[in-house]
């Protein structure tokens, strides 16, 4: 038998309610790398972006993630990121720049994070263990080391049967066997 997250008793699936609507911070613009209409700012704290519900021209929810500062990701490492394919990585959609700020499309993930969540213990050794440790492999198989895992960066997917790891701003890529910084927080000035 298929063990699967049981969102219901967690009863934190998207709610409109964790959102306000505005979009002030994106200074106006509503139309992010000409696609994604933005619809509202999410009520979720991040140190080192701002997130919003966008909505693509055929009225499917993503997430921006819009950066705070011009020089938060390096283009190229954005790049890479979107090329990583793997069923325990949350998808890269798309990116690009809004006011020189860095931004890029996520999946929207309905049954939120892992955060604030109870779970039994054939949960954790079914789904959770299992599918970060294979993102996890996936990643440094491709030379990246990710460096903030933590329950708020795990993704239940939408249909409960995996979790997908998100949020690669202070994560580091391998190159030539030196660690390049992909982008740096206050907290966070060294590299691996």
């Amino acid at each position: 038998m298929e063990t699967k997250l049981n969102s219901n008793r967690n009863k934190t699936r998207l709610n409109i309610a964790n959102f306000t609507s505005n979009v002030s911070n994106i200074e106006g613009q509503s139309l992010l790398g000409g696609k994604y209409i933005v619809q509202l700012k999410m009520n979720v704290k991040s140190g080192e972006a701002d997130l919003y519900i966008c909505t693509d021209k055929n009225g499917n929810r993503h997430v921006a993630k819009v950066y705070r500062r011009k020089d938060a990701v390096k283009p190229e490492v954005i790049e890479t990121l979107s090329k990583l394919k793997s069923p325990y990585i949350a998808e890269v959609q798309d990116y690009g720049t809004v006011h020189e700020h860095p931004f890029v499309i996520l999946p929207c993930f309905v049954n939120g994070s892992l955060a604030g969540k109870t779970f039994s213990s054939d949960e954790i050794s079914d789904v959770i263990v299992p599918c970060v440790s294979r993102g996890l492999k996936y990643l440094h198989e491709n030379g990246i080391v990710h460096k903030d895992i933590k329950p708020s960066n795990l993704m239940i997917a939408d249909d409960g049967g995996k979790i997908l790891i998100i949020d690669f701003g202070i994560s580091s890529v391998k190159s030539d066997g030196k660690s390049v910084i992909c982008g740096v927080t206050n907290r966070h000035r060294q590299e691996c």
